[in-house]
């Protein structure tokens, strides 16, 4: 097991790698789509997460109006991810004339949480609301808020998670039987 990287598409490709799991994006202009998946290369969404943003509890930005200002006044925590630390949000906020200001970019969503939760800074994270649960298993103090943003803009945003595998592999009993494993785990119920 490895974490997903700029290279595992092609580690896969190379047959180094039997099967993935990431999220892809759904904004129209995004290079990360599955339908620009390489024909080669088979895929099953497992769910699908709109992101949402993570606050300490006593962030200042919590005793303002939520909005797309008071989003954008306060620096962001990004993950740095397929060798960017941009992705469909920034594209979502370019359409509508606006930026956010990146202050730190970190290479998990794990990292992100963690940051967000220490005292004495004013910065936000964005991450999937699955992180949540993540949030409340260690104890991190952090408000969940939706990206304030309209719901046609919000659904570009949707994050698809997906196990990817070569087309080689659709009948191997191991990988069948990982892809299933794997399938299991993702329709339990998170406690």
């Amino acid at each position: 097991m490895r974490q997903w990287d700029y290279d595992s598409l092609d580690a896969i490709t190379r047959g180094e790698v039997d099967l993935g799991f990431t999220g892809r994006e759904t904004h129209p202009r995004s290079r990360e789509l599955l339908k620009l998946m390489p024909w080669f290369i088979d895929y099953e969404i497992l769910f699908s997460d709109r992101p949402c943003v993570y606050l300490r509890e006593d962030h200042p930005a919590l005793q303002e109006t939520w909005d797309l200002d008071t989003f954008l006044r306060y620096p962001h925590i990004s993950i740095y991810w397929e060798r960017s630390d941009t992705w469909a949000l920034d594209e979502v906020l370019r359409e509508m004339g606006r930026e956010r200001n990146i202050a730190m970019s970190l290479p998990g969503f794990e990292q992100s949480m963690f940051m967000a939760a220490q005292p004495g800074h004013s910065y936000i994270a964005t991450a999937p609301h699955y992180c949540h649960h993540y949030n409340q298993l260690h104890q991190r103090k952090l408000i969940a808020l939706p990206i304030p943003v309209d719901e046609a803009q919000a659904e570009k945003l949707t994050v698809p998670f997906t196990l990817i595998w070569h087309k080689r592999n659709s009948h191997n009993p191991k990988i069948l039987w990982l892809r299933e494993t794997i399938k299991a785990l993702y329709g339990s119920p998170l406690s």
